[in-house]
């Protein structure tokens, strides 16, 4: 569901377009709150991929993130953001 015209566009480009993947880029640091996206794509299309940044400020805030493990349990690739 949208809530905004620009989720709008994002959701019919990805229902439409057919694109090769998604990359659905994820804060570390509220991983919990941004995995709902990741569950609305993957209903949308199996051509998921996931990147999470912030690892640095995830670790400043003791949080631990096991991206293999995220990996296995999503199903899709996960990647980590080395900016």
């Amino acid at each position: 569901m949208s809530y905004s015209e620009e989720e709008e566009i994002a959701r019919n480009y990805i229902c439409f377009e057919e694109p090769d993947a998604t990359v659905v880029v994820l804060d570390a640091t509220c991983l919990e709150r941004n995995l709902n996206l990741v569950f609305q794509i993957m209903e949308i299309t199996n051509n998921v991929i996931v990147c999470v940044n912030l690892l640095d400020e995830a670790k400043k805030k003791n949080i631990k993130i096991d991206l293999k493990e995220l990996e296995k349990r999503l199903g899709v690739p996960v990647v980590r953001n080395n900016c």
